[in-house]
Parts: C-alpha cells; sequence; structure tokens
C-alpha cells in the first residue's frame, strides 16, 4: 500500500510495472508453492488461501488498469472526493475515523511531493481542507428555506444514528459482561476435604471426598429445593443466581480416614482442657476444603469453617469429657452430640477463596446448621472417631455438605476479570461519553464551524494544489499566506464566507444606490439651469 502510494506520488511508470510484475511472481510462488509445502495442504483445499488470493486479484486487475491508462500528470484531492453531499461526508468522515491512515497519507504527501510548506505548514492546510470540505458536504445537505422549522425525520434519523453509535459503543460491554456471568464456565468442586480440630490438639476427624462423592443436582431435585425455600424471600433471591449445575451434594462416609494420633502428655492435657473443673471456653473447629479445576479458575483451593465454643457447663463439653475418660472401654457406644458444628449449604465465590456459609437460605427459614454426632472407636492399636449428621442411624455414619459455586469466566476473559470489571466499565464510558461530547462541539469552534459558505477557501485550497502541480512555488506560499491570514482576520473570513443570497441582496442595494445617485446626478444640472435661466430673464 505504501509503495503504491509513494509511486503514485512520483508518478513513476516505469517503476510501477516493475514493482506489480514482481509482486504477481511473489504472491503466486508464495500462495502455490510455499504454502502448500509447508501446510501439507493444496491450494485447492485451503478456504483461507482462496479468499486472500481473490482479493490480490482483484487488486492486481486495478493496479494493471492504472499501469495501462498511465499515471495522472495533475493529483489534487479531488480525485478521491470530487461532489460534495451527505454520502462524501459519511465516507470521509470513515476514512478519518480510521487511525493513522490519514496521518500517514498525510506524511507520505508531503515526503513525496515537492513544495514550500514546512511540516506544520503541510499538516494545517490539509486539516483545513479537511474541516472546510465536510462543511460544504454539510451546507450541501440543508435545503430547508429560511424561518422554516426542521423536518421531523431528519431529527429522528440522527436520534437512531447517536442510539445506534451508542449500541455498538456499549453494547460489547454488556455482552462482555452477560458471558463473563450469565454465560460463564461452571466452577464446582474436585474434591472436598473435612476436618474437625480441637482446640490446638491434633485434628479429630479428617476427611476427602473426591469426584465419586461429589453428586451435581438434577433439575427435580433444584424444582423442589424452590419449592421448600419459596416462602423466604432472602432463599429465594440467593436461588435464583444459580442453576440446578451449579449445586452439588457433598457426601463423605463418617469414618475418619487417618487414625487419631496424639501422645500420651497431650491426651491427659486434653482431658484436663476439658474437664469441669477447667473455667476456660475451649474451641471446636469444623472446616471445609474445596478444590476446583486449575485449567478453569486460577482460585483452586478455597476455605470455610465454623467453630463452636465449648463453655464450661456446656452439655457438649460434658460429654467430650466422658468419651476421652473411658479409656479402657472398646467400641463404646456413647457419644456426644454437637449442636450446629458447621453449615449444610455453603456458598463458593468465584473471586474469593473464602467459602462462607449460605446464611440467605437461614434468614427467614426453620434452616439451622447441622448438628454433629461424635463417638470415638479403639482397638488394641488405634484410636479413631466416627462422625454422624443428626438425627442420621448410628449404624451409617456420614456427613452431607450441599455446595453453591458461583460460574467463573471463561480463561480467555480472566484478564478482565483480574483489572475489574467495574473500573474497566468506568474508564470506558468516561473516555467515550467525552469523545461523544466534544464531537457536538464547543463555543471556541464556533467561528470555523459556522462558516455559511465556504466555496471561495475551497477554490483557494484547490489554487495551491494547482501551484504546487505546477512547481509554481512563490505563488504556492503567497496563497498559503492568503490562507492563514484568512484564519486569523475574522472580519476578512466573514466576508469570504458571506452566503450567496446575502451577496446578492448586497450587490442589489448597491446597484439601487448607484442608480439612486447617477439619477440624482443628472438630475442636479436642469435644477442649477433653472435658476440661471430665471436670472437671464430677469436680466
Amino acid at each position: 500500500m505504501f509503495l503504491d502510494r509513494i509511486r503514485y506520488l512520483l508518478h513513476c511508470y516505469c517503476c510501477g510495472l516493475v514493482y506489480h510484475i514482481v509482486v504477481v511472481v511473489g504472491v503466486h510462488v508464495f500462495l502455490f508453492w510455499f504454502v502448500p509445502y509447508y501446510t501439507n495442504r493444496p491450494f485447492n483445499q485451503n478456504c483461507f488461501a482462496q479468499i486472500w488470493y481473490f482479493f490480490k486479484a482483484v487488486y492486481f486487475l486495478l493496479s494493471g488498469y492504472q499501469i495501462r491508462h498511465g499515471y495522472p500528470s495533475f493529483l489534487t484531492t479531488k480525485n478521491v472526493f470530487r461532489k460534495y453531499g451527505g454520502i462524501n461526508w459519511f465516507l470521509n468522515k470513515c476514512y478519518r475515523l480510521i487511525p493513522f491512515l490519514a496521518e500517514v497519507k498525510t506524511l507520505m504527501d508531503y515526503v513525496f511531493t515537492k513544495t514550500t510548506l514546512t511540516r506544520s505548514e503541510w499538516f494545517n492546510f490539509q486539516s483545513i481542507y479537511a474541516e472546510v470540505y465536510d462543511l460544504e458536504c454539510s451546507k450541501s445537505e440543508k435545503d430547508s428555506a429560511r424561518g422554516a422549522p426542521q423536518r421531523g425525520c431528519g431529527k429522528f434519523g440522527w436520534f437512531i444514528v447517536l442510539a445506534v453509535v451508542l449500541l455498538f459503543i456499549l453494547g460489547p460491554l454488556f455482552i462482555l459482561y452477560f458471558g463473563i456471568t450469565v454465560l460463564g464456565v461452571t466452577n464446582n468442586p474436585m474434591q472436598v476435604s473435612m476436618k474437625i480440630s480441637l482446640g490446638s490438639f491434633e485434628p479429630l476427624f479428617q476427611v476427602v471426598a473426591d469426584s465419586d462423592h461429589i453428586k451435581v443436582w438434577t433439575k427435580t431435585e433444584f424444582e423442589n429445593f424452590r419449592q421448600e425455600f419459596s416462602l423466604s424471600q432472602n432463599a429465594v433471591e440467593f436461588v435464583k443466581d444459580f442453576g440446578y449445575r451449579q449445586i452439588v451434594t457433598v457426601t463423605v462416609g463418617g469414618e475418619s480416614k487417618r487414625i487419631w494420633i496424639i501422645s500420651p502428655p497431650q491426651y491427659e492435657l486434653l482431658v484436663e482442657r476439658l474437664s469441669p473443673n477447667n473455667t476456660k471456653p475451649v474451641r471446636l473447629l469444623f472446616e471445609w476444603t474445596l478444590t476446583n479445576d486449575p485449567a478453569v479458575t486460577d482460585m483452586v483451593s478455597s476455605y470455610g469453617s465454623n467453630s463452636v465454643m465449648l463453655e464450661q457447663s456446656s452439655e457438649e463439653r460434658k460429654h467430650l469429657y466422658q468419651l476421652l475418660k473411658q479409656t479402657k472401654r472398646i467400641n463404646t457406644t456413647d457419644s456426644a452430640i454437637i449442636m450446629n458444628l458447621f453449615p449444610q449449604y455453603v456458598h463458593s465465590q468465584s473471586t474469593s477463596s473464602t467459602v462462607r456459609p449460605a446464611y440467605n437460605l437461614y434468614q427467614g427459614t426453620s434452616k439451622t446448621f447441622t448438628n454433629v454426632r461424635l463417638t470415638l472407636r479403639r482397638n488394641d492399636s488405634s484410636t479413631w472417631w466416627r462422625v454422624f449428621d443428626d438425627p442420621t442411624p448410628k449404624e451409617k455414619p456420614n456427613l452431607q455438605l450441599t455446595i453453591f459455586s458461583d460460574k467463573v469466566s471463561n480463561p480467555y476473559l480472566n484478564f478482565i476479570v483480574s483489572i475489574g470489571w467495574l473500573a474497566l466499565y468506568s474508564s470506558y464510558v468516561l473516555v467515550v461519553g467525552n469523545a461523544i461530547r466534544q464531537s457536538w462541539g464547543s463555543t471556541s469552534t464556533i467561528m470555523f464551524q459556522e462558516l455559511p459558505n465556504v466555496k471561495r477557501i475551497l477554490e483557494l485550497c484547490n489554487d495551491i494544489y494547482v501551484a504546487q502541480e505546477n512547481s509554481m512555488f512563490q505563488l504556492e506560499e503567497l496563497l498559503y499566506a492568503k490562507l492563514i491570514f484568512l484564519y486569523r482576520s475574522p472580519t476578512t473570513l466573514i466576508k469570504w464566507t458571506k452566503p450567496e443570497t446575502l451577496k446578492e441582496n448586497q450587490n442589489e442595494s448597491k446597484n439601487s444606490s448607484q442608480d439612486v445617485v447617477v439619477a440624482t446626478s443628472n438630475a442636479a444640472p436642469s435644477n442649477n439651469a433653472a435658476p440661471s435661466n430665471d436670472a437671464a430673464s430677469n436680466e
């Protein structure tokens, strides 16, 4: 493209012919030998290569047609935009909106055109011509009579244009937000681990659930769940943000996966901490950890917990103390019931590593945290804990945890989430809003944007192009100085840009005043002659 523009400006016929032949040969060698050799696909099976070759063939046809008829010996910008109208105005605006295209074209024209103008003067001249051309195109569309209101179709047309522009500008943001939030990827956990610990001592209970123990809800289960919580407004608002595929139930066996290893001194210290004589409270902690797919989200691991403080007088503490004191009994059926130890429903957020209880499902409902029944099992060599969901039958110890997982964005859109949706949206809206507001114009540009008639300025610009093409450099300097003087002199600019009707009225009034002067001058001698005749007669 750049070489085409250069040889067009330099009127270089031989260079254009050589360049055309080299490009034709190079493209055919590239498409019919190089591409099939490295892609192992022949040209007739490569759709993208065929499409690209079609456009190149059109380019070769137009370029050959231009070389055959020769380059014009006289170049002006009118070769691109010969007429003035709404379509020309729209095409010129689209051309100038392409980033850096107008600037590169202007700079290339300056480099390969003989001129006396400096770089800044050349850019000023091109800017003046572009603005005057836009004004002439817009003025040619104004065909309403003086004193007549604007047509409604035109006003509504501009309103529709603005609405469409805003839709195309802001629409991608909403589509992107919709894709991140609604059309995101399901982020259900791959593995769930649970742990119960007492104070700072070794964990009592540890278990891990893999994908075999994680069940995704069915649509029927989801509808039944919604019906169950339909009376709670908080629960309804919470559940409506999830689909049934975003909810899983984790069911794990109540038998601890690890034996309880604790040294005798630590065991005695634990019994002492739970004894009725100790007034300090003991913290019983239930922890859950979710492991997600690293291919879906960067938040691979998330954690949540809930604790119960066992006061000196609490029944839970007394039951645990009795279990630990029965060291000689094997497979005891005694148990300790811990009230509200862990939530049955938890919420895994896409942007947080903390898995919190789904409090909205507990507000305004009869649901409470799950009660847990702890039993201690012993044999000759090992000790371990069993956990039951109360009132689960004692023969089948297990735990159930229901997880509501937010969808995460597509991995290709993670950079937007990392930047921050609100910050990105605010910055984008501010920039676009400022650009649209500046496009309405301001009072500082009224003098140059509201010129009634710019034909004489266009003629002056074309005269500058003519002087450049004919190497009349002194005339070029003179005409450019005249153009700059116009923009520096408001009075002269107003005179140059008067409407045609106003000029005609002024000419008519000037002609009429001249007729009056002539008539008066013709009548003056007769008035003077009368007294002389009277005087002669008197004499």
